[in-house]
């Protein structure tokens, strides 16, 4: 199973680098690791090929599998591209922030990043080569305050894998069972 997860990850990122994807892993993707364009099921929020609250998870398990495993090429790739496109849109934005959803390279105007999508960040560093994006990533996520509020559920749970992460207090337990 982690062998198989490890492969669409990689071959995700492989598939939404550069143009018209920015090198943002999507909300959707196939088994090919090919992004879900477009609607796939009823009630589906936003399109599949989006970057938004579940594709913040995908560059966090980047940073994971790169920190459990032994980060290999794709991985620094993956995170160094993505959290560039964020700093490159943070640099460009008149609100001196990267936004919560892009669609396309586009922001689709949801706010600044918030307390999830900056605890995703901070753990996909595990992974990264880019001293300066490393300072301003764990940085935004240091001082950030416990989530609260309305989104304080799933913005907790990241910022809670992430502040594990990040202090070197996450665990990894192998277990062989019979």
């Amino acid at each position: 199973m982690a062998t198989k997860s490890r492969n669409l990850l990689k071959n995700h990122f492989s598939k939404v680098s550069d143009n018209p994807h920015w090198n943002l892993p999507t909300f959707l993707s196939r088994l090919d690791g090919s992004p879900v364009i477009g609607y796939i099921f009823n009630g589906q929020a936003n399109p599949g090929q989006w970057y938004e609250f579940d594709a913040w998870r995908v560059i966090m398990n980047v940073g994971l599998d790169a920190h459990l495993m032994g980060a290999q090429a794709w991985h620094k790739s993956a995170v160094n591209k993505a959290l560039g496109f964020l700093s490159y849109a943070k640099t460009n934005n008149s609100k001196n922030c990267y936004e919560q959803v892009y669609s396309y390279g586009g922001a689709q105007n949801k706010g600044c990043a918030g307390e999830g999508q900056k605890a995703a960040n901070a753990v996909a560093l595990l992974a990264s080569t880019n001293a300066g994006q490393a300072n301003e990533y764990f940085n935004d996520f240091w001082s950030l305050s416990q989530p609260t509020g309305d989104y304080r559920y799933y913005n907790g749970s990241l910022y809670m894998l992430a502040m594990l992460h990040v202090s070197g207090n996450f665990k990894f337990y192998n277990n062989t069972f019979n």
